[in-house]
């Protein structure tokens, strides 16, 4: 019975000897034929990658031609090697990202929003999460991380794929905005009509009361004074609503940018304490825009500015404000493109307001609604160009329109000025 037992393990165990030694000759045969590049071994510390020495240019080449960035750290969080996609992501030379934290990279974010060394290194097989690099140009770039970590013959290394999510972020950006705006549109549609018709019908009344009284009282006409200005802030909150959700269709006319920006300058009535000094443009860029949804635009920005510097709205006359500045406009030519800038030298914008500026309905006056620039960021990107704020050097606030040249002219400097 012994035997019988013993001759039954030993045929077991040759059964098993040659699986193993045929597995062994299959693998050596695709190592042979260039089949092979690493072979992954399962130990008792981990899993451990041999990499054979031929297989590194093929390596190498691959991952430098990836559309991703990727780079391997070591055990404590440095970089051994970056690729050139990751160097482009973080404008990091090549050459300087190597020996690098990668901790470095990572932007400071909210608890909810942190990609942390905590997160890549700790000890995780793998691992997936989303957060922010800061660029050497200090702009967030939102990035997914993949990574894994894996034994090598030199110890623990973990490899980490970075994936630049900023296109599908202002994807999903525009989506959303468009989804508000349609609701956005039946609704000011609806409330528009509701209020224009007893806004009317009180001017209409106040009109009459005036005119009927024979013995004019100071009291009596500030108040029905005040009552008709607000009437008109009322229509101008209507029309700002309306400007925000209605559909993009522009109007387009070729403009010399520079003459078209000195006549709106003209045109316009500053508030008694704000001087407003438009400089000449040599450059008189062609731009084909809508005249008169680009005038609002800038009209919009230099009465930010004036209301900015003076406390009131430019287009509320107040005989007590005694908050003197400057609002400076002009046009040009800056990296192939046409700009018209505005700048104050007002309180400038407080570091809490900074990234919510752009948000519809976001405000910090006493008046409006905050749909100013946000409409205004529309209709320059309906345009094809983009709306910058930021603080200027010297104080105050700089407003940047970037519009793109009038393609049948290039950099031409003739035109009509379309006024």
């Amino acid at each position: 019975m012994i035997r019988e037992k013993t001759r039954k393990q030993l045929e077991r165990e040759n059964a098993e000897l040659k699986n193993l030694l045929l597995e062994a000759e299959e693998t050596l045969g695709a190592i042979r034929r260039g089949e092979v590049d690493a072979i992954v071994v399962g130990e008792a510390g981990g899993e451990r990658l041999y990499t054979l020495e031929s297989a590194d240019i093929t390596y190498r080449l691959l991952v430098e031609q990836m559309n991703e960035g990727a780079c391997i750290l070591d055990g404590r969080g440095m970089i051994l090697f970056a690729n050139r996609r990751l160097a482009e992501m973080t404008g990091v030379e090549s050459e300087m990202m190597s020996g690098r934290a990668f901790s470095s990279l990572l932007a400071n974010q909210t608890e909810e929003q942190c990609i942390s060394w905590d997160t890549v290194g700790s000890g995780e097989e793998s691992f997936v999460c989303e957060g922010l690099f800061r660029t050497a140009t200090d702009r967030n770039l939102p990035v997914r991380l993949s990574g894994r970590r894996v034994m090598t013959a030199d110890g623990f290394v973990t490899g980490v794929v970075v994936s630049d999510l900023s296109g599908s972020k202002e994807q999903e950006r525009r989506i959303l905005s468009s989804e508000r705006l349609a609701v956005m549109g039946r609704l000011t549609a609806t409330v528009a009509h509701e209020l224009r018709n007893p806004l009317a019908t009180v001017r209409g009344a106040l009109f009459l009361v005036n005119d009927q009284i024979v013995d004019p009282n100071p009291l009596v006409s500030r108040a029905i004074g005040r009552a008709d200005r607000n009437i008109e802030r009322c229509n101008r909150i209507i029309d700002e609503l309306l400007d925000y959700t209605r559909e993009g269709l522009l109007a387009k006319e070729t403009v010399r940018l520079g003459d078209w920006l000195a006549d709106l300058c003209r045109c316009l009535a500053m508030p008694p304490t704000v001087r407003l000094r438009c400089s000449p443009c040599p450059e008189q860029p062609l731009v084909f825009i809508d005249s008169d949804k680009m005038r609002r635009c800038v009209i919009n920005l230099i009465a930010n500015s004036c209301e900015a510097i003076t406390g009131h709205s430019m287009f509320t006359v107040d005989e007590q404000c005694r908050r003197t500045g400057e609002v400076s406009a002009d046009a040009g030519l800056a990296d192939g493109r046409a700009f018209i800038r505005i700048a104050d030298n007002g309180p400038g914008i407080p570091p809490e307001n900074r990234e919510k500026i752009m948000e519809p309905l976001f405000s910090t006056k006493s008046f409006g609604i905050g749909l100013g620039l946000p409409t205004v960021r529309r209709i320059i990107e309906l345009h094809g160009g983009r709306l910058d704020i930021a603080d200027s050097p010297g104080g105050g606030v700089t407003a940047l329109l970037r519009l793109p040249i009038h393609e049948d002219t290039g950099n031409e400097t003739g035109g009509s000025n379309g006024q």
